[in-house]
């Protein structure tokens, strides 16, 4: 099974090759936020995802991750890093099914840097191979340009995956949500950045440090970010009904009952009991063994065998064999052909190359077994059940055709060069049938 880009999402990806993809919440939303984009709506647009992948429905989910990553450029505030490292984590998640290792390790290290501790769900253990590749994946180094601080506007703030930044200073190699909020928290414009890639305009010389807002209050629980961070996922149904919002309880105010004060007891005052002296045992002193000398055992001598002097064979002289003498042949005389007589034309019969020939039935029989044994892999693919059986199957048997394709070339070639003929152009056919 593979899977393409769709030509949206091959846009998308591009745009993070250059410093900034930007939203700005005032000329952006007229064409592309028609209403602003709340966290409720984030999470059961996540959670659709969710239920895409249950069925392995990845069209499905490419299209809903299309949408939620241009829709935070909507965001009414600044967002949940909750919110983001579960999205991250399902951008992630989907480059892994694509078999695109650079880019699911770039989100997969966006969901850390947003939430280290966002959990994982319980289908998805440690040795899974995707939260393998996530865990295992090095920190990014931090970078940004030296010598400048932010270009703030008054009493504007800046805000990095969810976190107030106070320089311009990123995680380099990933991309990153940078959100500029006005003194309110209401959000002016944002965009992804692709690292520590600062655009310029959003540069200039360092001048005082910055602060945190005091309207900021950062999130302290997961739980609003659903998936795995919340205790049920809300999968919605086609016709998109909204979310409930749960229904708030009035706090019930504890009771609150008179102190009894404790009864004083008088203090009992501890028996002093005699101290017992320790009986002291007389040291028993270890016994001495006797010391047993080694017994000596007499060395043995090697017997001294007789050398045996080797048996001087008679040499043997050569026979002399007579010498002959060669045989005078007479001398033939040159044979002068009459040059009016034409030499009659031989016509030699092709001879068929037999070893070519069976190395040629040799070699197309390994390759119709080889094709056999593709037809028979090919059904496992649609029996199986997971996405690592779906993918061994497929490269099982797109190996054995490759493979039955090269020896059912080759043996055709080795069979052609059992007819072809060395004395001449062209081939044929001899032999007694």
């Amino acid at each position: 099974m593979s899977m393409r880009f769709p030509r949206a999402l091959l846009l998308s990806l591009a745009l993070f090759a250059v410093p900034g993809v930007l939203f700005s919440s005032d000329a952006f939303a007229q064409d592309f936020c028609p209403a602003p984009y709340s966290h409720e709506k984030w999470r059961a647009d996540m959670d659709k995802v969710d239920a895409a992948y249950v069925t392995i429905d990845l069209d499905t989910a490419r299209r809903l991750i299309e949408g939620i990553w241009r829709d935070v450029g909507c965001l009414d505030m600044v967002a949940k890093r909750g919110h983001l490292a579960r999205f991250a984590r399902q951008k992630a998640l989907l480059a892994f099914y694509d078999q695109d290792e650079d880019t699911a390790v770039r989100w997969g290290l966006l969901s850390r840097a947003a939430a280290p501790d966002f959990p994982w769900s319980s289908d998805m253990a440690e040795d899974h191979p995707f939260r393998s590749m996530v865990v295992a994946a090095e920190d990014p180094p931090i970078g940004g340009p030296e010598g400048q601080g932010l270009l703030v506007e008054k009493k504007s703030s800046y805000f990095m995956n969810g976190r107030p930044l106070l320089e311009p200073k990123a995680e380099a190699e990933i991309p990153n949500l940078v959100q500029q909020a006005d003194k309110k928290g209401k959000i002016i414009s944002t965009y992804w950045q692709d690292g520590a890639a600062f655009p310029v305009d959003v540069l200039g010389p360092v001048g005082e440090a910055l602060t945190v807002p005091k309207w900021f209050v950062p999130s302290t629980s997961y739980a609003d970010a659903g998936g795995p961070a919340g205790e049920v996922v809300a999968v919605l149904t086609p016709d998109e009904k909204p979310v409930e919002k749960p229904v708030e309880k009035p706090v019930e105010k504890p009771v609150e009952k008179p102190v009894e004060k404790p009864v004083e007891k008088p203090v009992e005052k501890p028996v002093e009991k005699p101290v017992e002296k320790p009986v002291e045992k007389p040291v028993e002193k270890p016994l001495e063994k006797p010391v047993e000398k080694p017994v000596e055992k007499p060395v043995e001598k090697p017997v001294e065998k007789p050398v045996e002097k080797p048996v001087e064979k008679p040499v043997e002289k050569p026979v002399e064999k007579p010498v002959e003498k060669p045989v005078e042949k007479p001398i033939e005389e040159p044979f002068i052909p009459d040059p009016e007589q034409k030499e009659p034309k031989v016509k030699k019969k092709p001879k068929i190359k037999f070893v070519n020939l069976a190395i040629g039935g040799g070699v197309g029989l390994a390759a119709g077994s080889l094709w056999l044994a593709a037809r028979s892999t090919s059904s496992k693919f649609e029996e199986s059940t997971t996405y690592e059986d779906m993918v061994s199957a497929r490269t099982t048997t797109n190996v054995l055709v490759v493979s039955a394709g090269v020896l059912g070339a080759g043996a055709i070639g080795v069979g052609v060069t059992a007819f072809v003929s060395e004395e001449g152009p062209g081939f044929g056919i001899s032999g007694r049938w």
